[in-house]
């Protein structure tokens, strides 16, 4: 997961972590240990945060998914 590309998308829609966390319904605690631990998003997570940032599939797998990317063009 790339945490600084989805810090980025979070600003990019005016928000900080806080606002965002309020946006999604969650504690803000919740979404430091979310980061801390990225791959503990799960998918109902990911579906919150595609829709809560408007977040193009393009942009979501780059975010959750970067590696996966990388390697379906090294191809």
């Amino acid at each position: 997961m790339n945490v600084a590309l989805l810090k980025y998308y979070i600003g990019l829609r005016g928000m900080n972590l806080t606002q965002f966390a309020a946006l999604l319904g969650v504690n803000r605690s919740f979404i430091y240990a979310k980061l801390r631990k990225p791959d503990s998003f799960s998918r109902s997570d990911i579906k919150l945060i595609m829709q809560t940032l408007d977040l193009t599939p393009d942009e979501l797998l780059n975010i959750f998914f970067p590696d996966a990317l990388t390697k379906s063009n090294d191809n």
